[in-house]
């Protein structure tokens, strides 16, 4: 099942008999997928949620007007698997929200 919802939980109504499926990401309509698994006898596992979300970045700077003095950015990532961000100078910072000023053009991937 897939939907916007962090705690869904599915019914056990079997649809996928196999070990694997393919979900097209293009084709849904929600960036969280919940999965539970029923034996033969109608025993329900418990429900596993899986955020399948792009990730984003969104960054903001201090002042966000022209200045001549130093700007401080505030990035924070978003979406499936970011527990991690490269900063410019090689460091790695867990989490989603490190704040930098950057010295000139920056570059921030994402790691998971």
């Amino acid at each position: 099942m897939v939907d916007d919802k962090p705690d869904t939980v599915p019914d056990a109504i079997i649809d996928v008999t196999s070990n694997q499926f393919t979900l097209d990401l293009s084709k849904t309509n929600g960036r969280m997928l919940h999965i539970v698994a029923v034996d033969r006898a109608g025993n329900v596992s418990e429900v596993t949620h899986v955020d399948i979300s792009e990730p984003k970045l969104v960054i903001q700077a201090n002042p966000n007007t022209w200045t001549n003095k130093d700007v401080l950015l505030t990035v924070e990532g978003s979406g499936n698997g970011i527990s991690k961000i490269r900063l410019p100078n090689g460091n790695i910072v867990s989490g989603k929200k490190p704040a930098l000023q950057p010295q000139t053009m920056v570059s921030i991937p994402f790691m998971d």
